[in-house]
């Protein structure tokens, strides 16, 4: 039993990284095929995009997932969960085909991102279809199905993207448009990956759980465990949906190109350079929460601080050397992935705050073994807040690098409120 759950484990960690490497290429890819005024269509619309997937989702997956694993008879789980999402969904595409035009004339004050955004649309069904497999799959253990899918979905977006970018390189809308479009392709793989393991490894017939079962005590028990988890997991898509709303609407007129091109640069160049040791961290957390637990459990605190010292200082590390790397090497890392160098003084401002970002992950993973996951979210409220207040004020100010300015203290008020709540939490024990 052991062997084999070693195995799964294995397994589950060399399909994470090459999924993470996939999509790594794939953004490099995505910054060279791109204009620079692409790439700000792009990054604009994906803020957006990621707040309409986690209202797609609205935590059903994983309820779907805490059901079917709980439950011996999960169908009227599973045919609940399909038609609360289906109706959800039906609702949320409605308001975005009438509220995409007031969202880019009112709040953003770009016209053009109109069809960029339309864009966003197809993903949604597809983004909910895949969830609720994936969440059956989790449910039933069956973990390798939902993550090996993550793979075919990065392959059928890059060769989408390389196959079909001649097609749609007229214009800089067409081209984000484009750009966006390929995550619903991704989707598509991911969704065709997940039917074929559901009925040919699992032998199912999918239509004992398409046809719906009308039971409200499960619609019920659904809603009752994906409202909170929604509420957990919408802090940061939220974040990410009111920050160029506030960016646009508080920036003068002269700094709004200004902003939106370091916007950009951001986050489509230099989030997954800064963010590249968090990997090893959020690997590393799949030992650290079922250790730290038993330990904790077990009220041994000499081997759960022993795991919190060796994790914390792993992450902090590691993120230290990757930060020194960017800042002194920045320029010709940035012209072998990007083949520009226009955003290097960006990133050695961001590269050693982000460094202890790295631990993030750890302390979140000991937080939730110790059962202070309400602390956790917390935390976490209050870096989106310092963000989103000090992106306005620094806006208003017309300061070049607010965007990156607020995301550093965003950033380090999270990581540092964690590491104080886990260091009360080991050395008030007795």
């Amino acid at each position: 039993m052991k062997k084999k759950i070693l195995k799964t484990t294995i397994l589950l960690m060399m399909i994470s990284v090459l999924s993470k490497l996939l999509s790594f290429i794939i953004r490099i890819l995505i910054a060279r095929l791109l204009n620079e005024e692409a790439i700000n269509y792009y990054s604009l619309a994906s803020s957006a995009l990621m707040f309409l997937i986690s209202l797609s989702n609205f935590g059903i997956p994983n309820a779907l997932t805490q059901l079917v694993a709980s439950k011996k008879n999960a169908q009227p789980s599973i045919s609940a969960a399909i038609l609360l999402s289906l109706a959800n969904n039906v609702l949320l595409i409605l308001v975005c085909i009438l509220g995409i035009p007031l969202y880019a004339h009112f709040l953003l004050k770009q016209d053009i991102l109109i069809p960029v955004l339309y864009a966003c649309i197809p993903m949604l069904p597809m983004v909910m279809t895949t969830g609720l497999m994936k969440g059956y799959f989790m449910g039933r253990q069956k973990m390798l199905f939902a993550a090996s899918s993550q793979i075919t979905e990065e392959i059928f977006r890059l060769v989408f993207l390389i196959l079909f970018y001649p097609s749609f390189s007229s214009s800089p809308v067409m081209m984000a448009a484009f750009a966006l479009f390929s995550q619903t392709i991704g989707e598509i793989g991911s969704c065709l990956h997940l039917s074929l393991s559901l009925l040919f490894k699992q032998r199912h017939k999918l239509i004992q759980y398409i046809m719906p079962d009308f039971q409200q005590h499960a619609i019920v028990e659904v809603l009752s465990l994906s409202v909170p988890m929604t509420a957990a997991r919408m802090t940061g898509s939220l974040t990410a949906f009111l920050e160029p709303v506030l960016m646009l609407n508080t920036a003068s007129l002269n700094m709004k190109e200004i902003y939106i091109n370091i916007y950009s640069q951001i986050n489509t160049y230099l989030l997954p350079l800064i963010t590249l040791p968090s990997f090893f961290s959020i690997a590393l957390s799949g030992w650290v929460l079922p250790a730290f637990s038993q330990a904790f459990g077990k009220n041994n605190i000499k081997k759960a601080r022993s795991i919190f010292f060796f994790s914390t200082m792993f992450a902090v590390v590691s993120g230290g050397i990757c930060a020194v790397l960017f800042f002194f090497f920045g320029e010709p890392i940035c012209l072998l992935l990007y083949q520009k160098n226009d955003m290097v003084p960006l990133l050695k401002l961001l590269c050693f705050p982000f460094a202890f970002y790295s631990a993030q992950p750890i302390l979140t993973c000991i937080l939730h073994g110790a059962q202070k996951s309400t602390r956790a979210m917390m935390d976490t409220l209050c870096g989106c807040a310092v963000r989103l207040v000090s992106l306005v004020l620094l806006c208003k100010s017309s300061i070049p690098s607010a965007a990156a300015i607020a995301m550093i203290l965003s950033s380090l008020t999270t990581t540092f409120l964690h590491a104080q709540a886990c260091l009360s939490l080991l050395f008030n024990q007795k």
